[in-house]
């Protein structure tokens, strides 16, 4: 039986907020480098500390969530086993 993967784009809060991921078995062997983890933590932190110092002193509205970049976090295939949502 075929399936088809559909994309959904999303914002990053909203694949994290009050949501539980386990990992299944087939994942753990999987093991970021010391240099992949540094780059993502520059990458979100430079750009926050951008943004915030540009924007500190403003109402936090849709408009101006609007104007930051959006952040390439890649894909991720999430699935269900035995009721629970598995990475």
């Amino acid at each position: 039986m075929q399936q088809t993967i559909v994309p959904d784009k999303q914002s990053v809060e909203n694949c994290l907020k009050q949501k539980t991921y386990h990992i299944d078995f087939y994942q753990r062997e999987y093991v970021w480098s010391k240099e992949t983890a540094l780059t993502l933590l520059k990458d979100i932190m430079y750009n926050f500390e951008l943004g915030y110092e540009q924007n500190k002193n403003s109402e936090i509205t849709e408009t101006l969530i609007e104007r930051f970049n959006w952040y390439y976090l890649n894909a991720y295939i999430i699935n269900s086993i035995n009721g629970k949502t598995t990475l």
